[in-house]
């Protein structure tokens, strides 16, 4: 059985009732191309189930269900999902086996600039517009590129690499950045408060500028 996908939806679809048996290939339909989010369910115990997926660019991504594709009506689940091990995941109560789920991402269409509510306007997976930003991470190194996958260390190569690619944007993961100064460049803002593994965005995601010079 093969469905079609949706604008905004990282649609691999699994039914519960054949475990992990996959309809659709998973990918984004969107500014981000094919993303695998690597949707599975596993059988944990008596009527009960456990949905979970990767968690990294996951900020945008809603599991829904739906009891019958050929009627549709997918629906938000309402239990929050948790962080383990690199994954989100959910745990279910079912006695009708018979349930398909999905991941959804709903854009706005509209310019996707890290806000307060840490939304993913653009289904792109994060907060903010991955190919507007170069990343930076305690966790990097200076000769990286700067992507969301191999971040840059300093806050001065981050700024720098944006000026000279023309991006308007630096995104820098939880954690202290020290130098002797901090020049900030026209036209180039910087966001913190993202995961340094997962690059999901959260006021518990502490990002600290040190200026060591006196």
């Amino acid at each position: 059985m093969k469905t079609k996908p949706q604008q905004g939806c990282r649609a691999r679809v699994i039914n519960v009732a054949t475990v992990v048996t996959f309809f659709l290939a998973s990918h984004l339909i969107g500014t981000a191309g094919s993303v695998d989010q690597g949707l599975t369910v596993e059988h944990s115990g008596t009527n009960q189930y456990t949905v979970s997926w990767n968690a990294f660019r996951s900020q945008g991504l809603s599991l829904q269900t739906s009891a019958d594709l050929a009627v549709g009506g997918w629906a938000p689940l309402a239990t929050a999902p948790d962080t383990v091990g690199g994954r989100r995941q959910v745990t279910v109560n079912l006695t009708d086996p018979q349930l398909f789920f999905r991941l959804d991402c709903t854009g706005s269409g509209a310019a996707d600039v890290p806000d307060d509510n840490f939304q993913d306007t653009n289904c792109d997976g994060i907060d903010g517009d991955i190919a507007a930003a170069i990343f930076v991470s305690p966790l990097g190194s200076d000769a990286n590129p700067g992507s969301i996958t191999q971040p840059v260390r300093s806050m001065a190569t981050a700024t720098s690499k944006a000026a000279a690619q023309g991006k308007s944007q630096v995104y820098a993961a939880a954690g202290m950045y020290s130098a002797n100064s901090f020049a900030l460049v026209n036209g180039i803002s910087i966001y913190g408060g993202y995961n340094a593994t997962d690059w999901t965005r959260a006021d518990a995601n502490v990002t600290t500028l040190s200026a060591t010079s006196a």
